[in-house]
């Protein structure tokens, strides 16, 4: 099986610039551990897209925490592609997650 391609959707991308500005503005290079992060998580999820939970009990969005920055990644996987649909503080209430992923 080939490796899926990822597409980061436009409210993940947005996401991921709103936390950079907001990180970048802590501490000096913050911002970059963060994309680190979420790089490496990447490719880990590439190779095995199916490893990580449903979302929910959706049976669409699978999510992840990452490691060392307090978020959860949402994903889909896709017949050719794996979407990132959002990037979203773990603090956020469940009714926030569930409305923000529609």
């Amino acid at each position: 099986m080939s490796e899926q391609k990822l597409v980061v959707g436009k409210n993940a991308t947005s996401d991921i610039t709103d936390i950079c500005e907001w990180y970048s503005y802590q501490q000096f290079g913050l911002e970059k551990r963060f994309l680190t992060e979420l790089e490496s998580f990447y490719s880990k999820m590439l190779k095995n897209p199916e490893r990580y939970r449903f979302h929910l009990g959706s049976g669409e969005i699978r999510k992840v925490r990452l490691k060392m920055f307090p978020y959860h990644v949402f994903y889909s996987v896709l017949n050719q592609s794996i979407e990132i649909v959002g990037v979203i503080h773990v603090s956020r209430s469940e009714e926030y997650v569930r409305e923000r992923l529609k």
